[in-house]
């Protein structure tokens, strides 16, 4: 059991890669929507760029859920896909344009908590 403990410990270094890289680029809630918005060529930008940030920061948080001795945060569905968090952020975006100034990870850890809190479920 330990040695699958430590394999997910591989992926960490790319989870916070991916977290410092939009941090720095200072993508907003605001900005990921003016390119949803725009045309097709910046939609798919939008696209690929909040699906690489939420895959990254879903693989960082099922590690850290591993790795923790406390009872899990995050109830994630064993299939989900780059199309359903994009799908999640904007429904997330939409409900929420107060947050739009935000950066979009943290917009993004929110729209996780709110879709697959494990508190929800009980």
């Amino acid at each position: 059991m330990k040695a699958f403990k430590i394999i997910p410990l591989l992926f960490l270094p790319l989870f916070l890669s991916t977290t410092a890289h939009a941090d720095s680029a200072g993508m907003t809630g605001t900005e990921i929507l003016n390119l949803i918005e725009a045309d097709e060529s910046s939609k798919e930008i939008a696209r690929i760029y909040t699906a690489g940030l939420g895959i990254g920061l879903y693989t960082g948080l099922l590690v850290s859920d591993e790795l923790s001795e406390k009872e899990q945060m995050f109830c994630f569905p064993d299939n989900l896909n780059g199309s359903q968090i994009n799908r999640i952020l904007l429904k997330y975006l939409n409900e929420h344009p107060e947050e739009h100034h935000q950066h979009i990870s943290t917009i993004m850890l929110k729209s996780y908590y709110e879709a697959f809190n494990c508190d929800k479920e009980k």
